[in-house]
């Protein structure tokens, strides 16, 4: 039904696009090819897209396919049919995206689209509600989705914020951190600054 299908004829495997990624290989740059033409079919392959991009050229293996495509099809221009395979292929390829798993490696994390590493955090930000889901674990570390974890702001910067925002008296603090100001006078009295999580204490 015009649906794409990994298919290894010389292992012997078939629909089982992730078993090279499975035995440590990245591969980053796979095609599929047909009388339609050439497409970048490299996701299909890859349990870590970060990972995968990073083992890519894009630029170069963008302009590549287009090329190729121009060359198998006669022309650089895209049929009907073409046109509405292609859709499938990147509305296929966006629901992957956002139901990748969590990554194996801790690289893997560094600026990940959907996955953070609670002990990764910053000493700004925190997970919120402190009830947040746990997606799993990574090296017995608990991983929350990245919409969880938010930013902190001391009393005076979400007086700054757009819309400003003002903090109860006598609200209790969402997370308290070492203050980073006057870092010597900080070591000697052991100063500690009150950081506010988002919603806490808010009025107007």
């Amino acid at each position: 039904e015009g649906e794409y299908m990994h298919i290894d004829y010389v292992n012997g495997v078939i629909d089982q696009p992730f078993c090279y990624w499975d035995s440590g290989m990245v591969p980053a740059y796979c095609v599929s090819y047909s009388d339609r033409g050439v497409e970048d079919v490299g996701w299909r392959y890859c349990r870590e897209s970060k990972v995968a991009h990073e083992h890519k050229d894009t630029l170069w293996f963008t302009t590549t396919i287009i090329k190729l495509k121009a060359l198998v099809r006669g022309h650089p221009f895209s049929t009907q049919e073409e046109q509405r395979v292609q859709i499938s292929e990147i509305g296929a390829q966006t629901k992957a995206f956002f139901n990748e798993g969590i990554p194996t490696t801790l690289a893997g994390f560094q600026g990940h689209h959907k996955y953070r590493l609670e002990h990764q955090l910053g000493k700004y930000s925190a997970v919120y509600p402190k009830d947040s889901k746990v997606q799993g674990f990574f090296q017995g570390k608990k991983v929350y989705d990245k919409k969880d974890i938010k930013p902190l702001h001391t009393k005076s910067s979400w007086l700054r914020q757009d819309p400003p925002r003002q903090v109860r008296e006598g609200e209790e603090a969402y997370k308290v951190v070492e203050s980073k100001a006057k870092k010597d006078a900080k070591r000697k009295r052991g100063e500690q600054e009150e950081w506010q999580g988002p919603g806490e204490g808010d009025v107007g």
